[in-house]
C-alpha cells in the first residue's frame, strides 16, 4: 500500500469516528432533555392540592400562637375570640387565615413514613390547626419542622400518619405570631405640625412647654416655671414634626386593669398636645348651606411608662389600651431640655416697633430714633435720626439690622460676670418696653452679650466688629468717609 492510499484510509477512519461521536452526543442530549422534561412533569404532578375548604364554610378555627392555643368562632357574620368575646378581633387578618384554607398544595409527598419524629410530627408535637365547618366536619393540619433546603414545612392532614406532605412557608406564616397580631389596633392621631398650638412635655427631672405665638418672630414661645421667652424656630419646628411622626408599634393590651405592670400608673413622663383640626359638619350643625366644615380644638395626653427592648409602653389618658412606641421617636421630645429650645438671637426687635436705640461705643454715646409723620391727606412717612440729625435711611437700616441680626454661637447656662466696662452697649426702647444689652470681650475670638435680665450669649467676634464700620457710615451720612 502506497502512501496515498494510507492517507485516504486514515481520512475515512476519522470520518467514521467523528460520525460516531456526533451520534453519541445527540443521544446524550436527547436523553438529558427527556429526563429534564420528565422531571418537570413529575414536579408539576407533585405540586398538587391536598386540602380545600371554602372560606364561607369555616365556622371555627383553632391554632397555636406563642405556645398557646387560640380559638376564633364566627357569630353573626363576625369573628370573635372564644376566650374573650370583647377582644377586638382584626376581621381582615383573620379572614386572611381562613382564605388560606381554600387551596393548600404540596410540592412533595412522602409515603409509607414510619418515624414521624424525623419531621417534627411525632405524638402530636408541632403546631396543629383545627378547622370546623358548617357541614359538621373537623379537619386538621399538623405542622412539623422546616426543611432548611426547600424552606417548606412537613405536615400531615387529618392525623393520617403514614403520609407526610411538604407545604409552603407562606401558608404556615398565616398562623404565626402572637394573639395581639390578630387584634384590630387603634392608631395614634395624625397631627400635622401646622395644626399644633401647644406641646407640654412633663418629666420628673425637667419639664417645658412650647406654645405658638404671633407676638414673636420665631412663632414659638418656650416656658418653664422660671422661663417665658421666644423659642428657637428650628428647634420648635422639629418638636412639632416629632409629634406628627408618633405612631404605635405593638398592641399589648386592649383592656388594661393594672397600669403598674407597664409603669403607667405613675408615669415617668407625659406629653400633652393641644391642636386644632378641620372637621366635617353634620347637617344639623351647619348654620348655613355653605358651611361644610369647622375648626375644632382638641388635645391628647400621652403617658409614657417603662422601657423594654428600646421601646416604651404608652397609653392615651382615659384609655385602657396599651401600646409600644419607639425610643427614637419619643427621645426627640423626652431627650430635650429647655436649653435646647433657647433662641440664639440676642435681640428680637423689629424696626417697625422701635422708638429709639442708644449706642455706647469707644466712650461715645449715640442715639438713633425714628419719627413717623402723617400729612394732611393721611399719607405717612418715616424719618430717621442720629443724635437729632436726620440720617440716610439705608445706612440707618443697615446698622440697625447689623445689631438685631446677631445670633449667638451658644447661650451660657449662667449669667456672665463681667470684669470692666463693656465694649458696646445698646438700649432699645419702644412704647411698651426697654431692654439693655452689653457686649464684653471674652477672648480673641468671642464676645459675651449680657442682657439686663441676666441672659448671656457667646458671640462670634467678627459679627460685632462689623458694627464699627456700619456706625461710621451711618454717622457720615451714608458715604463711609471720615466722621464729621
Amino acid at each position: 500500500m502506497d502512501e496515498e492510499e494510507k492517507t485516504v484510509k486514515r481520512k475515512n477512519v476519522l470520518k467514521i469516528v467523528f460520525s460516531v461521536l456526533a451520534l453519541v452526543l445527540l443521544i446524550i442530549t436527547y436523553v438529558s432533555l427527556k429526563n429534564i422534561n420528565e422531571k418537570k412533569e413529575n414536579e408539576e404532578k407533585t405540586a398538587e392540592e391536598i386540602l380545600s375548604i371554602p372560606a364561607e364554610n369555616v365556622e371555627k378555627i383553632s391554632f397555636s400562637l406563642d405556645e398557646q392555643t387560640v380559638t376564633f368562632e364566627k357569630q353573626d357574620d363576625k369573628w370573635i375570640y372564644a376566650d374573650d368575646k370583647n377582644f377586638p378581633v382584626d376581621e381582615e387578618k383573620l379572614q386572611e387565615t381562613v382564605d388560606g384554607l381554600e387551596s393548600i398544595t404540596s410540592d412533595k409527598e412522602l409515603k409509607d413514613v414510619d418515624d414521624l419524629s424525623e419531621y417534627g410530627l411525632k405524638d402530636n408535637s408541632g403546631r396543629k390547626i383545627e378547622i370546623y365547618t358548617t357541614e359538621g366536619e373537623k379537619r386538621t393540619i399538623q405542622i412539623g419542622d422546616m426543611n432548611t433546603t426547600t424552606q417548606s414545612y412537613y405536615a400531615i392532614i387529618d392525623d393520617i400518619k403514614d403520609t407526610v406532605y411538604m407545604i409552603e412557608s407562606s401558608f404556615v406564616s398565616l398562623y404565626d405570631g402572637k394573639l395581639y397580631d390578630y387584634a384590630e389596633a387603634g392608631t395614634f392621631p395624625v397631627i400635622s405640625s401646622n395644626e399644633i398650638d401647644e406641646i407640654q412635655v412633663k418629666k420628673s427631672d425637667s419639664s417645658y412647654t412650647l406654645k405658638i405665638s404671633s407676638e414673636v418672630s420665631s412663632g414659638w414661645m418656650i416656658e418653664t416655671e422660671n422661663v417665658n421667652e421666644e423659642a428657637d424656630s428650628s428647634a420648635a419646628s422639629q418638636a412639632a414634626t416629632s409629634i406628627n411622626s408618633l405612631s404605635y408599634l405593638d398592641f399589648i393590651d386592649y383592656n388594661c386593669e393594672d397600669y403598674s405592670k407597664y409603669g403607667l400608673e405613675n408615669p415617668e413622663a407625659e406629653i400633652l398636645v393641644k391642636y386644632h383640626q378641620e372637621v366635617e359638619l353634620e347637617e344639623e350643625d351647619s348654620e348655613s348651606d355653605d358651611e361644610e366644615t369647622k375648626i375644632e380644638n382638641k388635645e391628647i395626653l400621652l403617658k409614657i411608662g417603662n422601657k423594654e427592648d428600646n421601646n416604651y409602653y404608652v397609653c392615651v389618658d382615659g384609655s385602657r389600651e396599651i401600646y409600644t412606641m419607639s425610643n427614637d421617636s419619643l427621645e426627640n421630645l423626652l431627650g430635650k431640655t429647655v436649653s435646647d429650645y433657647w433662641n440664639l438671637k440676642v435681640n428680637y426687635y423689629s424696626i417697625t416697633d422701635l422708638k429709639s436705640m442708644s449706642v455706647e461705643h469707644g466712650g461715645v454715646k449715640d442715639v438713633l430714633s425714628i419719627e413717623k409723620k402723617t400729612d394732611e391727606d393721611g399719607e405717612g412717612e418715616e424719618l430717621y435720626y442720629v443724635n437729632g440729625e436726620e440720617a440716610e435711611e439705608d445706612s440707618f437700616k443697615n446698622f440697625f439690622n447689623g445689631v438685631v441680626n446677631i445670633s449667638a454661637k451658644e447661650r451660657l447656662e449662667e449669667t456672665y460676670q463681667a470684669d470692666g466696662e463693656p465694649e458696646w452697649k445698646f438700649i432699645f426702647e419702644n412704647e411698651d418696653a426697654r431692654e439693655e444689652v452689653s457686649y464684653y470681650i471674652f477672648d480673641e475670638n468671642f464676645y459675651v452679650a449680657v442682657k439686663d435680665n441676666g441672659t448671656s450669649y457667646l458671640i462670634n467676634k467678627l459679627d460685632v466688629t462689623n458694627l464699627d464700620n456700619l456706625l461710621k457710615v451711618l454717622k457720615n451720612g451714608g458715604d463711609g468717609g471720615e466722621e464729621q
